[in-house]
Formats: C-alpha cells, sequence, structure tokens
C-alpha cells in the first residue's frame, strides 16, 4: 500500500473496511483501514483504527510503530513517544521505533534550545 497511487487509496480503504466488517478481530484489515487513512493525511481518522487493531494483537510490532506514528502526525508526541516504547518492548532492535524515538527527542530538543540571535558580539 506504501506504493500505491494516491487515488487508489480510497479504494484500499474501502476494501479493508468491508473486511473489518466481516471480520472485526481482523488486525491485518483494521491496520490497513489505519494506514490507507494514514497515508492518506487523515491522521484523527486513522487512530481508532490503529487503536482497534492494537486491542486485537497487542503485540504487533509494525501495528505500534504505524500508531505511534499517527499520533505523531496529529501533534501528540507524548502518546507518539509511547507507541514508538511500546514497539521497543515488543521487539528492541526495532530500527523503525528507535528512528521514530529519536526523531521526536531530537524534535522536542530543537524546540527548547534557545534561539541564535542574528545580533554580532564583536567589540
Amino acid at each position: 500500500m506504501l506504493q500505491m497511487e494516491a487515488d487508489s487509496l480510497p479504494i484500499a480503504l474501502e476494501m479493508y473496511q468491508n473486511a473489518a466488517a466481516v471480520d472485526s478481530a481482523n488486525g491485518d484489515a483494521l491496520r490497513g483501514a489505519g494506514l490507507a487513512l494514514l497515508l492518506m493525511d487523515r491522521c484523527t481518522d486513522a487512530e481508532p483504527w490503529f487503536q482497534r487493531a492494537k486491542a486485537v494483537q497487542p503485540e504487533h510490532l509494525q501495528g505500534h510503530i504505524w500508531l505511534a506514528q499517527t499520533h505523531a502526525k496529529c501533534g501528540d508526541l507524548t502518546r507518539a513517544k509511547q507507541e514508538f516504547q511500546a514497539a521497543l518492548e515488543i521487539d528492541p532492535n526495532s530500527r523503525e521505533a528507535s528512528k521514530g524515538l529519536e526523531n521526536i527527542r531530537n524534535f522536542e530538543a530543537r524546540k527548547k534550545a534557545p534561539k541564535a540571535s542574528g545580533a554580532s558580539t564583536s567589540p
């Protein structure tokens, strides 16, 4: 789905939503719907789908990563960090989770750093 054309995403979304309607415990369908929505920049719509998938399959690594990315995209960095941490508890070697957590921490550090002034301090 990550390599699909943007205009194909609504079709994929409908397919995954239909599969989830048939089997509400189908984690792949739930995550697929969430991912389609996330890729369409509809993070607030994607989040409940990923939450449902997490309830069905709490140990699914990629599900936690996509949920973390959804939280980050929606601006909830605290919850994004929690989900990246949950992913790292499942797989401490997950490069994607480690990188996501590092990116958030770097962003937060830059945000807290004092702005450099453009004024010269030459004598």
